[in-house]
């Protein structure tokens, strides 16, 4: 049966998050009335009507009046960066991200069947592996060696990690019994006390961002979003290999938090969870497949798909780990993301998760 539009919008309306003031309150309104007028092609006084009796301006702290939401609507065609009609299905011909003409593996976004595999890789400058000296290796050791034991999570720890991150409990709950995160108290120079943190763990690193949501400071003053604990190996790679499925195709992301982002967007997407193998690397600039040959010697052959940052390092990162690949006989691939989205986890917090045909296309097989 056929949905009427307006009927999407209501369970979009539905499902959406209330816009609460002093937590991206106007973020959470805009992404919503966008996916209305933009996404679904509503006219203004159906997203009006929508708005009201959905629910949702009733569950916003404090509610809109009637005429800041007319002026929201109106505004959100002219100020969203994303094409008419996305929301309508899941196999638009979307423009993706600008500036990426040369298309090395494949393009488009909302369609998996035009994600072309094995093309021609554009050519980069050698890339040398980052290599730590026999004293740096001796001191990282050390430092290691000083990492503190994690505590017990509780409920409410998982929970306010899958709150910080856009992503599903039964997600952060994964990555603990797969022993990838856990959670541990780390320093921090800001007051030179040790806050609770979520750690995201792979094979001699660690990453630490506060539970509190709060960013660490690092020696300079400076705040930072996460924190590589002290003797951090930052040229490897996350990754859980299946022990079932050997052959299991890879999804490869750019930083360590995008493991849980995309197991989250495996759960949100489609029947999909079971059947990929995710890995982030810990580095943009540093991790490269040459450092590991353990792991690309185990991944030899196989489908690989990457999902490419829409920045600069992102897209030389995507670029770099095609070409080891490639040259390892993998069956490569590269997704670019909607306009204005730099990493997946922009995906995570611009739609409910159940109007998400971005990673319906991004993650079928």
């Amino acid at each position: 049966m056929k949905i009427d539009n307006s009927e999407r919008g209501l369970r979009l309306a539905q499902s959406a998050a209330a816009s609460i003031q002093g937590s991206a309150g106007s973020t959470a309104a805009f992404n919503l009335i966008s996916g209305l007028t933009v996404g679904l092609l509503l006219s203004d006084s159906q997203s009006l009507d929508v708005l009201e009796s959905s629910g949702w301006n009733a569950r916003c702290l404090p509610p809109w009046s009637q005429r800041e939401l007319i002026d929201k609507i109106r505004r959100s065609r002219t100020e969203s960066r994303r094409e008419p009609g996305y929301l309508l299905n899941a196999t638009g011909t979307g423009k993706g991200n600008q500036g990426n003409g040369n298309k090395p593996y494949g393009y488009m976004l909302r369609d998996p069947r035009q994600i072309h595999t094995n093309s021609t890789p554009a050519t980069l400058p050698p890339r040398s592996a980052k290599n730590y000296s026999p004293a740096e290796m001796e001191t990282k050791a050390a430092q290691r060696a000083k990492w503190e034991n994690p505590i017990a999570p509780t409920f409410e720890h998982i929970e306010a990690v899958s709150h910080l991150r856009h992503s599903s409990r039964e997600s952060v709950e994964e990555m603990v019994l797969a022993s990838l995160m856990h959670f541990e108290f780390v320093f921090d120079y800001a007051d030179s006390q040790k806050h609770l943190c979520f750690v995201i763990v792979g094979e001699d690193f660690r990453q630490a961002r506060r539970l509190d949501g709060i960013q660490l400071t690092n020696k300079e003053g400076n705040r930072i979003k996460s924190k590589n604990l002290p003797g951090s190996l930052a040229t490897g790679f996350v990754w859980k290999p299946s022990p079932d499925a050997a052959r299991n195709p890879i999804l490869l992301l750019e930083g360590v938090a995008g493991y849980l982002e995309a197991l989250t967007a495996l759960r949100w997407a489609g029947p999909y969870p079971n059947r990929w193998e995710v890995m982030a690397a810990h580095s943009a600039n540093a991790s490269r497949f040459c450092n590991v040959p353990d792991i690309l010697s185990e991944i030899s052959g196989r489908r690989v798909r990457i999902i490419q940052d829409s920045d600069p390092s992102g897209r030389a990162a995507a670029l770099a780990w095609g070409q080891e690949l490639t040259a390892a006989g993998c069956q490569v691939e590269l997704v670019t993301l909607p306009p204005g989205m730099k990493d997946i986890g922009d995906v995570l917090k611009a739609e409910p998760k159940t109007y998400h045909p971005e990673l319906a296309a991004i993650l079928a097989l």
